[in-house]
């Protein structure tokens, strides 16, 4: 099997190559990756072991807890309000019975009771500052389908796309596959690797992200129409095959491709900046952008052989 870019190709892992981890972790609804699992534990960790220094190092005082009771108090009401325990047979948490709750919960619960439990805590009174802010990071640190709005001053989870674009997205990567566009393929699969390696908002893997998304577009185009060395004048050629009849569409991508070449360090040297004015958004909106346009140049490659050869 031949591959336009056999170093990016490697660096993949078996399933990201024979294409079993198709969409980036931001496009998997209902999906909770470690990464996040990991980071939330952390925060809530340090919250309860602050309100309790003394009592790790003296076992036999709460009182370092019982001045401080958030965690505990939250506990509680998520087990009145959300898990509809009786109030009489709701045991006092401590910070050791805090922690397990809250590690079983976060490490264990599928994605609805783990999104449920950090949305209720956000939503409490006892929620303190610091643990509000450290959950709310975690969505921006980690790879994941879900962002907190946070414009009312009532703190909900909401998804990032939808489950019909994720689908539609993934069903386009398969129309690559299926009809030997796997160079294209690989560009995707790395770019959903850059999205899912990013760590603490690092814009120069989103932008490696973007490039690689377009890369799979020019890949495709340039398998078409192989005489020509840019995107734009493959686009150009494929308008003359009639591949591209609608005009709006074929400037609406140009459009795209200026972007990517205009925004330093995307697709060229950053000179004056440390890094690319994009971030995970704009990652996300390529990445689907770019597939759906392979595919569609794909079916257009498709059909147009399947006439010459006089197929129905």
């Amino acid at each position: 099997m031949a591959h336009e870019n056999n170093n990016d190709f490697y660096k993949l892992n078996f399933s990201q190559r024979e294409g079993k981890v198709p969409l980036p972790e931001p496009m998997r609804l209902e999906y909770i990756p470690l990464r996040f699992r990991q980071l939330a534990w952390q925060v809530v960790d340090e919250e309860i072991r602050d309100s309790a220094d003394s009592f790790y190092d003296k076992p036999d005082s709460y009182s370092s807890f019982l001045s401080n009771p958030n965690v505990g108090s939250i506990v509680y009401s998520y087990k009145f309000d959300v898990l509809a325990q009786l109030h009489d047979e709701i045991e006092w948490c401590g910070p050791i019975e805090s922690a397990s709750f809250f590690k079983k919960l976060i490490s264990e619960g599928n994605y609805y009771q783990l999104l449920t439990l950090i949305e209720f805590v956000l939503r409490h009174e006892c929620c303190s500052e610091n643990l509000r802010n450290g959950l709310i990071d975690t969505f921006k640190k980690a790879p994941v389908a879900y962002f907190v709005d946070d414009k009312d001053g009532l703190p909900t989870i909401m998804p990032r796309g939808s489950r019909e674009a994720g689908e539609a997205t993934r069903q386009a990567i398969e129309t690559l596959r299926k009809n030997n566009m796997e160079g294209a393929a690989t560009h995707l699969r790395q770019a959903a690797k850059h999205i899912n390696d990013a760590r603490h908002r690092n814009d120069s893997q989103f932008a490696d992200s973007i490039r690689e998304s377009i890369n799979a577009v020019e890949s495709v185009a340039r398998r078409i129409a192989p005489n020509e060395n840019t995107l734009g004048d493959a686009l150009k050629s494929l308008e003359k095959k009639g591949l591209l009849k609608n005009k709006q569409l074929k400037k609406g991508f140009e459009q795209i491709y200026a972007y990517t070449n205009s925004e330093e360090g995307v697709r060229h040297s950053l000179v004056f900046k440390d890094s690319a004015d994009v971030g995970l958004d704009e990652a996300m909106f390529m990445f689907g952008a770019c597939a759906s346009f392979a595919a569609y140049l794909t079916n257009k490659h498709r059909q147009t052989e399947a006439e010459s050869d006089g197929i129905e």
